[in-house]
């Protein structure tokens, strides 16, 4: 009876000990024991190698927002994007490489083009007017630096000045260097500006006037005029006995000569 007793029962055994039983194939459906081998393998199936932060059920759950209606949810945002648009296809299919830049050839045809340094230069600057300044088409490329400019005022208008034989910082203005080397601006104050002659004279040279304000005298005595007679009307006779010519002097309008 005692050894009877050190026996497990048929019905509802209380194993003790490490006791084995045959591992089940993968996929096994029935009554047969399924040993720790076979447990574990179906975990790991399960699990498919995901990272240790999602390998249980509580923390997936969690990376969902704990939300029962998870999968209601995403429909619902995703309801709620913009569809797929051609633009922005035609862009993704770009191959897109250093120094290019997209552009759009025709409607949803985008291509890309070289993005030069002059390219770069431009989109750098911040404003219309410093784009023209940089492309030459600024407020003063009118005229070239170093034009002489007739102004009729004595209010000089900004970034011209006045040409009164002043000295200026050739390095802080390169372009009007070019014009006058010297570094000095030629003063024009009471003078005129006239076109370079064919006998050769120098560019910016000084010419005096030839014919300076004088004035003249003469007279006449006894000097008979003569004698008109008309059927209606006598000029009669017109007897001088001098005349003054007068002084003739140049009467010129003065302008503000400015570069």
């Amino acid at each position: 009876m005692d050894e009877t007793n050190r026996k497990a029962p048929l019905d509802s055994p209380a194993l003790t000990g490490s006791p084995t039983a045959p591992t089940a194939l993968r996929g096994t459906n029935n009554t047969q024991i399924a040993n720790t081998a076979f447990v574990l393998a179906a975990i790991a199936d399960v699990i498919d190698a995901s990272p240790d932060a999602l390998n249980t059920l509580n923390e997936l759950a969690a990376a969902l927002g704990n939300d029962p209606d998870f999968a209601t949810t995403m429909t619902n945002a995703l309801a709620g994007k913009q569809p797929k648009n051609a633009t922005l296809t035609a862009l993704a299919g770009l191959s897109t490489a250093k120094n290019k830049l997209p552009y759009f050839a025709e409607n949803d045809a985008a291509s890309l083009t070289e993005l030069t340094q002059v390219g770069r230069d431009i989109l750098a600057k911040n404003s219309v007017a410093d784009v023209l300044e940089y492309l030459g088409a600024g407020e003063n490329s009118a005229f070239p630096a170093g034009a002489p400019i007739p102004w009729p005022s004595d209010i000089v208008p900004s970034g011209y000045v006045l040409m009164q034989g002043q000295a200026f910082d050739k390095s802080a203005y390169p372009k009007l260097a070019v014009a006058y080397p010297s570094g000095v601006l030629p003063d024009m104050r009471g003078w005129t500006i006239k076109g370079k002659p064919a006998s050769g004279r120098a560019v910016l040279s000084q010419e005096q006037d030839g014919i300076k304000s004088h004035t003249h005298s003469a007279s006449a005595s006894g000097t008979d005029l003569g004698t008109k007679t008309t059927s209606s009307f006598d000029y009669g006779t017109k007897t001088t006995g001098s005349f003054d010519y007068g002084t003739k002097s140049t009467n010129n309008t003065g302008l503000m000569l400015t570069v």
